[in-house]
C-alpha cells in the first residue's frame, strides 16, 4: 500500500516542484529559509527545487538531428503524453508550465517520510502480535503516519485546485474542497459519517485547510491524506499509514488534526543551510539532503513495513521465522548505526544543475571529523597534467600517501575485517545498508587496502610508499576490445630499493632506457611480450613514477613526451580530478563501428567532454561530474 500511495504522491509532488523560470537572487535565500521553518525538523530527507531545472534539458534534446531526432521526438513525445495524462499539463511546455499556478521566481522546498519512529516500532509490534488479518483486528493496533510536506508560493490557487482534481481523477483517489462540498460530499472524501461533518470542518478550516485529496487503494481501503493549506505560502501534508493500515476518521482524526496543527520547533528545517553539506542547498538548482541517521531508520521502518502481513498468512513456525527476521533487522542495523551516526560524515548532499552549455551532478559530505581531511592530505607529485589535452581518457588521484587512511579510527563493527560488516548488511538489508557504505567509505577504502595488503606482499610495499596514482589512455580498438594507455604511481626515490630488485627478478632482460624531450624512462618487458610494459621515470622533486603500460614503447613516447615543468599545478583543495573525452571516443568507435556511426556521429555533434573532481571546501568534501552540451 505504502509504495502505490508514495507514487501518487511523487506524482502531486512532481508538478509542484517542477516549474520554469528565473529565481530572483535578491530573496531567493530569504525565502527558502522561511519555507525551510515549516519542514519537520525530523524529516530523513529535504528536496529543494529552483525554477528552470530542467528546461535546459528538454531544449538539448530538441536540437538532435539526423538519425536521432526521431528518437529524440519519441521521447519527449512520451514524456509530455504521461505527464499531460498523470498531473493535468505537459512539463516539456512553457504552455504547460503556466498551467501550474505556481509562483515560478520561488523555490519549492519538501520535507519527506518523516515519522515518529517510537510509535512506527510500537505499531509493528502491535501488528506481529495480531494473529488474523481482518479489519477487526486491525482497528485495534496504534496507527503511525508518514508526514510528507511540501511547500511553495502559488500565484493562482485555483490552478494549482484544477490540477489536484485532475490527478485525484487519473490515480482513482477522491477531492473535495472544504469551504464548498456539502457534508456528504466531504465525508465521502474523509470516510466519515456526515452528521458531524461541520464541527470536522470546522477543525479543519481552524488548521487552514482548503482541499482534501485521499488516495484510495482497490477494495476501497484509503491509506493515505493530501491536505492542502492556503497562505503567504501554500502548503501540502501528504500523511500515508504506516503498514498500509487504513485510517478510519472517526478513530484517528483526532490525530490527523494535531499532525496538521504541528509547528516544526527550532526553525524545522532552516538551521541545516547553515552547516555541513546542507550549505550548498542554498546555491543549487535541485538537490536532496539526507540525515544519515535518520535515513537508516526510514530504512528499518520500510524493511519491516510488510512483514506483519506476510507473518499473518503464515503457519506459526514460519510466522515465528518472519518475527525473528524482523528482530534481526534492527539488531544488525544497530551494529551498523555508529558508522552514520558517530562516523566521519554528519549529512550528505545530492545535487543537479543544467544550463544550456552543461549538466552537472554533485554530493557533498559533512565533515564531522578533522581526520577525515587530513587522511585526504594532498600534494601534487607532477604525475599527470590535469589540463591533458591529448588523452581520450585520464584521471589522477593526488593524495600524498595512503597510511593516514589505512589508520582511521574504524567502528567496532568494522574492527575485526568485513566479515561482521557483510552478515550485517545482509540482515539489516541492502537499502538500508547503502547508508553505511554512503558515509562510511573511508572506513571500507581503508580496511579493503588493509586486506589487500596483509594477502600480498608486493602490493604492501607498494601501499606504504605510494601517493599519487594516474592513469591515462591512449587508444581503443572495439574490434579487438583493447584499450592502449598506462596506470602510474608516485613514490619516494628510496622505493627504488625496493621495487627494482623485484623487477630484475621477475625479467629475464635488463630494462631499456628510452629518452623522450628530457627524459628518461627504463622499460621492462619480455621478448615474447612488447605491449606489456613495466616502467619508470623520474619526477620533479626527486620522486619516482612506475607504472604499466599497454600499447608499448608507442605508449611511453606519447606519456612522457612532454615538456616537463609546465604543466599548471593541481588546486591544494582537489584530491582527484578526471576527464573523459567523449566526443573523440564516439568518432572514434564509429570509425570502428559501421552500422552504429551515423548515430555515434550524431551524438558527437551534441555532447561534450565528460569532467569530475574531488575536492574539499572548509568542512565539506564535494564530488562532482559535468557533461558539457551543445
Amino acid at each position: 500500500m505504502f509504495t502505490r500511495a508514495l507514487r501518487a504522491s511523487l506524482v502531486v509532488g512532481f508538478f509542484l516542484a517542477s516549474f520554469p523560470g528565473s529565481s530572483r537572487a535578491d530573496n531567493a535565500e530569504t525565502i527558502m529559509l522561511d519555507m525551510a521553518s515549516q519542514l519537520d525538523g525530523d524529516a530523513p530527507l529535504v528536496i529543494v527545487y529552483r525554477p528552470g531545472a530542467e528546461s535546459a534539458i528538454w531544449q538539448w534534446l530538441r536540437g538532435f538531428g539526423g538519425p536521432l531526432q526521431p528518437l529524440m521526438a519519441q521521447v519527449l513525445a512520451s514524456i509530455s503524453e504521461e505527464n499531460t495524462k498523470n498531473l493535468g499539463f505537459d512539463p516539456t511546455s512553457q504552455d504547460g508550465w503556466n498551467a501550474t499556478g505556481i509562483d515560478p521566481s520561488a523555490p519549492v522546498m519538501a520535507s519527506v517520510l518523516a515519522i515518529d519512529q517510537p510509535q512506527a516500532d510500537k505499531t509493528f509490534w502491535a501488528l506481529m502480535a495480531l494473529k488474523p488479518s481482518d479489519d477487526r483486528s486491525l482497528s485495534k493496533a496504534p496507527r503511525a503516519f508518514w508526514r510528507n510536506r511540501l511547500v511553495a508560493l502559488a500565484t493562482d490557487p485555483q490552478k494549482v485546485r484544477t490540477l489536484l482534481q485532475k490527478t485525484a481523477q487519473e490515480t482513482g483517489g477522491l477531492f473535495a474542497v472544504v469551504n464548498q462540498a456539502d457534508d456528504k460530499a466531504l465525508a465521502h472524501v474523509l470516510g466519515a459519517d456526515a452528521r458531524p461533518m461541520g464541527t470536522v470542518r470546522v477543525s479543519l478550516q481552524k488548521q487552514k485547510v482548503t482541499d482534501v485529496f485521499r488516495f484510495r487503494e482497490e477494495g476501497g481501503r484509503a491509506d493515505s491524506f493530501l491536505f492542502v493549506k492556503e497562505g503567504r505560502l501554500i502548503t501540502f501534508d501528504w500523511l500515508i499509514s504506516y503498514a498500509g493500515l487504513p485510517i478510519s476518521w472517526s478513530r484517528d482524526g483526532k490525530e490527523i488534526l494535531r499532525i496538521l496543527a504541528r509547528k516544526p520547533a527550532k526553525g524545522g528545517m532552516s538551521p541545516i543551510f547553515h552547516q555541513g553539506a546542507g550549505k550548498l542547498l542554498v546555491t543549487s538548482q535541485v538537490a536532496a539532503w539526507l540525515e544519515p541517521g535518520r535515513v537508516l531508520h526510514t530504512f528499518v521502518a520500510l524493511e519491516r513495513e510488510n512483514l506483519p502481513r506476510i507473518a499473518a498468512d503464515l503457519d506459526a513456525a514460519e510466522g515465528a521465522e518472519v518475527r525473528g527476521r524482523a528482530e534481526r533487522v534492527k539488531e544488525a542495523c544497530d551494529q551498523l548505526r555508529p558508522i552514520v551516526t558517530e562516523g566521519l560524515f554528519k549529512d550528505v548532499v545530492f545535487t543537479f544543475r543544467s544550463s544550456s552549455s552543461a549538466l552537472e551532478m554533485g554530493i557533498a559530505w559533512g565533515m564531522r571529523s578533522p581526520l577525515i581531511g587530513a587522511a585526504l592530505a594532498t600534494s601534487d607529485d607532477g604525475l599527470l597534467d590535469p589540463a591533458i589535452s591529448d588523452t581520450l581518457a585520464s584521471g589522477a588521484l593526488y593524495l600524498g600517501g595512503y597510511a593516514p587512511l589505512r589508520a582511521l579510527p574504524r567502528p567496532k563493527i568494522l574492527s575485526k575485517g568485513t566479515d561482521p560488516f557483510e552478515t550485517a548488511v545482509e540482515d539489516c538489508g541492502y537499502g538500508a545498508a547503502m547508508v553505511p557504505v554512503l558515509m562510511g567509505w573511508p572506513h571500507l577504502l581503508g580496511l579493503g587496502l588493509e586486506t589487500l595488503a596483509s594477502k600480498e606482499p608486493s602490493f604492501k610495499n607498494a601501499l606504504d610508499h605510494a601517493r599519487n596514482i594516474a592513469a591515462a589512455v591512449y587508444d581503443i580498438d572495439m574490434s579487438k576490445e583493447d584499450i592502449e594507455g598506462l596506470i602510474m604511481a608516485s613514490f619516494p626515490d628510496t622505493f627504488a630499493a625496493v621495487m627494482d630488485p623485484e623487477l630484475a627478478a621477475t625479467h629475464a632482460t635488463p630494462p631499456i632506457s628510452r629518452k623522450t624531450k628530457g627524459r628518461t624512462v627504463q622499460a621492462w618487458s619480455s621478448k615474447q611480450d612488447q605491449e606489456h610494459v613495466i616502467v619508470k621515470s623520474p619526477l620533479e622533486g626527486g620522486r619516482l613514477a612506475y607504472g604499466k603500460v599497454e600499447g608499448g614503447l608507442e605508449v611511453i613516447d606519447w606519456f612522457f613526451g612532454r615538456p616537463q615543468g609546465n604543466a599548471p599545478r593541481t588546486p591544494a583543495s582537489a584530491i582527484g580530478l578526471f576527464k573523459i573525452d567523449l566526443p573523440r571516443i564516439l568518432r572514434k568507435v564509429s570509425k570502428q563501428e559501421p552500422m552504429s556511426a551515423p548515430y555515434l556521429e550524431e551524438a558527437a555533434k551534441h555532447l561534450g567532454p565528460i569532467t569530475g573532481k574531488l575536492a574539499t571546501s572548509g568542512d565539506v568534501l564535494a564530488g562532482s561530474i559535468r557533461l558539457e552540451i551543445k
